[in-house]
């Protein structure tokens, strides 16, 4: 009798332990049901009525891209992608398709899917934009160059640097003969082209626009200005590769301390800066605080994406890799590696640069901790690592000590 009392407690516990993840479920689903009624109430109203084009734009506007701007703000991401694409098919069905509000719209869609990590779906509503942008308003309009910025950014983040940086300068052109210099837009292209030429390795070139974009976002925001979070992460992140890392510190903690006073504490756009200050103690030699700030920025995400396909996500279980492998704890180095790699090859589909560092690490133990049968084996499990291994090996020669990683394999960092 005991027994069996003792094992209904135990089960009355783990119903209650499970409730509120139920309820959270639940109350996403009601969430996404009422979103779905709204778009569709919004939709008929505007395909039963006898409304002009000017009157259907501004009620779209007001109402349906509104809301998606404010899930987006929020970074209920999940959600909000649904939510635009509803949005997309009411647009496409109550105006022609080269219409100039649906290049708007269309641009905004590719910015929630850049902001989702899906890259290509990006560049697919951002080209479409821009070709509408182009036959409507011609190529010196600022529209136009909005949507050059914005591809310019997919490019970037694909390692495409150079081709990045041609159509950054074409934006800037386009902002400058518009607004002159001190404007949001121009700001925004500064700092971008700070993170094209960071990683094209010209540091010094990355700080001084960095520092021309947090001057002009001072001056028109002031100090608790979200933008001014993100130049602030990003002079962190040049300082760091300047091995100033307690410089570096200071300017992330600022951009933290700046982000969670507008964003809230569990907000998507927090994760580049904790990825940054991961590396940051992980140079100071803080690994546990490096550890802890790369766990927040995949819980965040996670919690976000509701799945782990996400590039920061690789990029933080790469770092972590070279943390634990600086620790010498080999099995959780190689554990968190390999997840990375999984993850990316799903992302990215074969070979990025993003899988170079984890893929190294994994050969790096693999080959200094004498396990030939296991490496053997990630050889054949991974095609990628073969190419790898013939580098890693002409690095390591006869020198390398355990536990000691070829310089470079850091940690990879993050913009914005």
């Amino acid at each position: 009798m005991i027994t069996i009392v003792t094992e209904l407690l135990e089960r009355l516990k783990k119903i209650k332990f499970s409730r509120p993840k139920i309820f959270s479920v639940l109350l996403e689903k009601r969430k996404r049901f009422t979103l779905s009624l709204t778009i569709n109430s919004q939709k008929e109203t505007v395909m039963n009525s006898d409304s002009s084009r000017k009157q259907i734009v501004e009620h779209i506007r007001s109402t349906s891209l509104k809301k998606a701007q404010e899930l987006l703000d929020k970074g209920d991401m999940e959600i909000c992608l649904d939510y635009t694409r509803r949005l997309r098919d009411m647009v496409l069905d109550s105006l022609p398709h080269e219409d100039l509000f649906v290049g708007e719209v269309l641009n905004f869609i590719g910015m929630v899917y850049e902001k989702a990590g899906d890259w290509d779906n990006a560049e697919k509503h951002y080209r479409k934009a821009l070709s509408i942008y182009i036959k409507d308003m011609g190529e010196g309009d600022p529209l136009t160059a909005e949507c050059y910025n914005n591809l310019a950014g997919i490019y970037c983040m694909r390692g495409e640097n150079r081709s990045a940086v041609e159509l950054y300068q074409k934006a800037l052109k386009i902002f400058k003969n518009h607004y002159g210099e001190n404007n949001p837009f121009i700001a925004e292209v500064y700092n971008n082209l700070g993170g094209v030429y960071k990683n094209l390795g010209e540091t010094e070139k990355a700080l001084g626009y960095y520092k021309e974009s947090l001057d002009i976002r001072l001056e028109l925001g002031g100090e608790e200005d979200m933008r001014v979070g993100v130049s602030y992460n990003n002079i962190g992140d040049t300082f760091r590769l300047l091995g100033e890392n307690r410089i570096a510190g200071e300017f992330l903690e600022k951009s933290l301390s700046i982000k969670k006073k507008i964003l809230g504490e569990e907000h998507p756009d927090l994760t580049p800066t904790y990825i940054n200050l991961g590396i940051v103690y992980k140079n100071l030699g803080e690994y546990k605080q490096a550890l802890s700030a790369y766990e927040k920025s995949i819980d965040i995400l996670y919690n976000t994406f509701k799945t782990p396909n996400h590039p920061y996500i690789v990029t933080a279980y790469s770092n972590m890799g070279s943390v634990y492998l600086l620790m010498k704890d080999f099995d959780k180095a190689i554990e968190v590696c390999r997840k990375a790699v999984t993850i990316g090859k799903d992302l990215y589909g074969g070979e990025h640069p993003a899988l170079t560092s984890p893929l190294k690490n994994i050969l790096f133990i693999l080959m200094t901790q004498n396990k030939e049968k296991e490496l053997q084996e990630f050889m054949k499990e991974e095609p990628l690592a073969e190419r790898h291994f013939i580098s890693l090996f002409n690095i390591m020669g006869e020198k390398m000590n355990v536990g000691e990683p070829p310089s470079g394999y850091g940690g990879s960092p993050c913009k914005g």
